[in-house]
This record gives structure tokens, C-alpha cells and sequence, in this order.
């Protein structure tokens, strides 16, 4: 709720107020809920507000009447009576040097006076609470939790909660944000009795996290990465009033990776949001096809950058072997027999080129022969958050030669560890690398034309240069984790308001 602080004034106000002045009655919304009246305050943020106090339809933006960003209490039996004014988004100096709310106030603060005599009677400091949820212990999930938990816990204006796995892979870095968490799985079971466990604590871990929210009166639960163990638990907590923006990193599932219990699970995590928060424009456009959740509540975002930016590199010299990376779980979609032929071709022309596959999961057999010949390095094992940069930072060149895709976290680590990408032309992977300018996209999906791409990075060294300090440059700004956290509060926001996309 908003940061009420009394100086004086009427005791009875229902909803409390900071009040500055005397004379006037505080409560000029009369009896809105204050979830209600949060929602206006967020509408008219910034904007001209000619808001009548009586109209209840407080959702929509206040666009209407007056432009010199004032509200008029138009209707006779409002508080204060008609022709009173009430200033939104000015700061107390402004508005007793000029009478009138002309300046709005930035970021997210709304201050709010009853204007008699040129005094604002009361202030409020409006502030949205959002619990960051995601519930699984490895992978992309806990990365996006911790990265994004950080970029918004410095957001002014915004109160942040968070509730994670306590076996989370970057449960310590989460301890740190040092915000009201909930914490779930405290079970001693390990594997299979474990997601045992964890699936029949469902109703519990529901009602825990149903009286978090109302404890800590939360606003917006945003749902980073979806995962079957939250369905239940969000649709009691969305039942209970608190809004929910939910996310969709992939809306069709991987070839290999599709099962009819995941896409129904799926399909009820989308239609128990009020909104969803997608990486990438490809997956926008996949999900808003579904008609799952209508299009104009589907927001978009980037897949920020994993890793601390770092500085450009130099391509090596031609006589020094050139390594062209693959890095996570190896899967029939990912295409690898596609990159092992590639390198084939050049080391036939007698490039200089080793190939190195960082992840779990077995070759196929065609793929087990394809690497004995081109004598690729394959290290099969789960390689931890805190060791991934270090990795990627090994290769001359990130190789993305999947089938199909939407969009990549591992680009992330090639951006902030200024490694050049190479992928084939598929869903978001081609999106990233072009909004970054920091690889080739392959001109169809053959292995002659992702041999090309590979050999035109070693060979061109302004080229690869250029795209090496881009992908860095990229980290910072573009792909940044603080540009990722102001969409997510564009969204949240949206939710709060009624409003229609407000991420990009």
C-alpha cells in the first residue's frame, strides 16, 4: 500500500494521509478500496487528468479534461465539494509557488494535495509490492530469479518479496537480496521421493503462499519461469485477488521435450495469469496465436544478459586453433550433427578448427561418429551457474545450430563475455543476434551454410572484432538486466491499471 505519514487533520479518514494542511477533509476518494485507489494513482501517473472523484471506473488512464495535469472534484457531492482541486504528481514546493499541478514527479512517487490556499492537505508515496516466484532448484529459472530479483530490488517505488526453492542453485544469492521471502521445500528427501514430497506439499505450499500475499499485502506476483509445482499455488493466490504476470520462454515444446501432462499444465499456468511476459517477439507473436490470453495482455522483454560484461577480444591468428563452442544440454532439437559437419567441411579446406560441447545428455550414434572425426571434446556433465561464464568464455566462437528454437539464455554469456555467435536462421536466436550485432545468422539451415558463417568469423578479423565489442556494448544497455526490470514493472503496472502492452 502507499506510505501514509499523519502531520494533522481529521482523525475519522478511512484511509489515513499525510497531511500538510488544514481545513479540508483528506479523504477525497471517499470510500475506494485502496487497492483501488493505488490502481488510480498509477493511471494518472504523468499523465493530463481530468478525473471526475465519483467515477468509479478508476481503471482506465485519467486522459480526459483538464491538461494542466490537475484533478477536479467536478461532482457536488464529492468531499471537498465542486470546483476543488486536487494535485497529482507535484511536489510539495510546486505546488505552493504555483498553485497548480503542472510538473509530474518521476519514477513511480505520486504526491497528492488538496489544494486550499495554495497547500496540499495530504501526501501519498505510491508503491507497487511484487513477489518474484519460481520454485525450481537448476537451470534458467533460478538465473532469471536471482538476475532479475537484483536489477528490481534498486527499483524506487517498487517493494519486492521473493520465494524460491531453498535446494535453489543461487538460493545464496537470493538470501542476499535481503527481502521478505518465502521459502518452500525444506524436505530432507532427495531424487524421486523428493518431487514426491514436493507434490503432495502442494495444498500446503498454496495456503503459504496465499497468506504471504496477504501478510505482506502484495500486489503482483511476477512468475519468471513457469514450472508445474506453481500452478495450483498461483491460481489459489490469483482466487485471492493478487495479480499475476506470468512468463513464456518457449510457447511450443522442443522436439523430444513434448508431453500432454507439461502442455496442459502449461496452457492452465497461461490462462490463470492476467497477463504474460515473454523474451523474445517470436514467442510474443506464438503465444498471442494460441488466443490462450488475449493478445493485448501478452508483453515482451529481452533475455537479458547472463554474466558480468567484460572487454572485447582480438580474433587469434590463423595458425592458432579457432574453438567454436556449444554449451548446454544436448538435445535432438539443438542440431548438433548440423555443426559437427560444419566443421568437417573446414577442417577439409584446412582451417585450423576444433569443435568443444559443454553439457549433459548422449550423442546419437550418427553424432558420436561425426565428432570421433572431427575429434570434438565432449564434457558431459551439469556445469553449475557460477562456473558458466568461465566456459563460454573458452570459446573463440558460441555455435547455435538448432533445428528450431525460441530463444537462448547461453547468448547471454556469449554478449557479456564479448564472444561471437554464429546460429542458424530459427525462431529468436536470429532475433537476439541481430538486436545485439554480435554474430552471423547462417543463410538457411544447411551445414554448408553454417560452415560458411563459422569460416567467415575466423577469417574476418575487423569483422569479428566489431562484433565482439558490440556483443559487450549489448550487455550493457540493450540487454541489460535493468532494462529487462523495467519492462517487467511496465507489465506489472499494466496489470494494476487495466492497461493494454506496455513492454517492448
Amino acid at each position: 500500500m502507499g506510505d501514509y505519514r499523519r502531520k494533522s487533520g481529521d482523525a475519522s479518514c478511512s484511509h489515513g494521509g499525510d497531511y500538510l494542511g488544514s481545513g479540508a477533509h483528506p479523504c477525497h476518494a471517499g470510500n475506494l478500496r485502496a487497492t483501488t485507489f493505488r490502481r488510480f494513482l498509477v493511471a494518472c501517473r504523468g499523465r493530463p487528468i481530468g478525473c471526475d472523484f465519483d467515477n468509479r471506473d478508476l481503471g482506465a488512464p485519467c486522459d480526459a479534461g483538464s491538461q494542466r495535469g490537475e484533478l477536479r472534484a467536478t461532482s457536488a457531492s464529492s468531499a471537498n465539494g465542486a470546483g476543488d482541486h486536487t494535485a497529482i504528481g507535484c511536489d510539495r514546493d510546486s505546488v505552493l509557488a504555483s498553485g497548480a499541478c503542472i510538473a509530474p514527479l518521476p519514477s513511480r512517487i505520486a504526491k497528492i494535495g488538496y489544494q486550499a490556499s495554495n497547500r496540499p492537505t495530504w501526501v501519498r508515496v505510491l508503491t507497487v509490492k511484487m513477489l518474484i516466484l519460481h520454485w525450481g532448484t537448476r537451470g534458467g529459472g533460478p538465473q532469471l530469479q536471482e538476475y532479475i530479483g537484483k536489477a528490481l530490488r534498486t527499483n524506487r517505488g517498487l517493494e519486492l518479496a521473493i520465494s524460491y526453492d531453498e535446494t535453489s542453485e543461487t538460493a545464496g544469492s537470493l538470501r542476499q537480496l535481503h527481502v521478505p521471502a518465502l521459502i518452500v521445500g525444506r524436505i530432507r528427501a532427495r531424487g524421486r521421493m523428493r518431487h514426491a514430497a514436493r507434490l503432495l506439499s502442494q495444498p500446503w505450499d498454496a495456503y503459504r503462499l496465499w497468506r504471504f500475499c496477504r501478510i505482506n499485502d502484495i500486489d503482483v506476483i511476477f512468475e519468471v519461469m513457469d514450472h508445474p509445482l506453481q500452478v495450483l499455488p498461483k491460481i489459489i493466490a490469483r482466487l485471492a485477488g493478487v495479480r499475476v504476470l506470468g512468463s513464456v520462454h518457449d510457447a511450443v515444446r522442443h522436439a523430444g521435450e513434448k508431453s500432454r501432462i507439461l502442455d496442459i499444465l502449461s496452457r492452465a499456468s497461461i490462462r490463470s495469469s492476467d497477463g504474460i511476459l515473454t523474451y523474445s517477439s517470436t514467442v510474443a507473436t506464438e503465444v498471442a496465436a494460441q488466443a490462450l490470453i488475449p493478445a493485448a495482455k501478452v508483453h515482451q522483454t529481452v533475455h537479458g544478459a547472463f554474466g558480468v560484461p567484460g572487454t572485447p577480444r582480438t580474433r587469434k591468428s590463423d595458425a592458432d586453433d579457432f574453438v567454436v563452442g556449444f554449451f548446454g544440454r544436448v538435445e535432438r532439437y539443438k542440431g548438433l550433427s548440423r555443426l559437427l559437419e560444419a566443421v568437417r567441411i573446414l577442417q577439409t579446406d584446412g582451417a585450423a578448427v576444433t569443435v568443444r560441447i559443454d553439457g549433459r545428455g548422449a550423442l546419437s550414434p550418427s553424432e558420436r561418429e561425426l565428432a570421433a572425426l572431427v575429434h570434438a571434446e565432449h564434457v558431459q556433465r551439469w556445469i553449475p551457474e557460477c562456473e558458466i561464464q568461465s566456459v563460454v568464455s573458452g570459446y573463440d566462437v558460441l555455435a547455435l545450430p538448432y533445428d528450431e528454437a525460441s530463444q537462448s539464455g547461453v547468448i547471454g554469456y556469449a554478449l557479456s563475455a564479448g564472444v561471437p555467435i554464429v546460429s542458424t536462421p530459427v525462431g529468436g536466436l536470429a532475433e537476439q543476434v541481430d538486436q545485439a550485432k554480435a554474430g552471423l545468422v547462417a543463410e538457411s539451415m544447411s551445414s554448408e551454410d553454417f560452415a560458411s558463417a563459422l569460416g567467415t568469423m575466423r577469417t574476418e578479423e575487423v569483422l569479428y572484432e566489431n562484433f565482439s565489442r558490440s556483443a559487450i556494448t549489448s550487455a550493457r544497455t540493450t540487454f541489460s538486466w535493468d532494462r529487462v526490470a523495467s519492462d517487467v514493472v511496465r507489465a506489472a503496472e499494466s496489470l494494476l491499471t487495466g492497461s493494454t502492452k506496455s513492454s517492448s
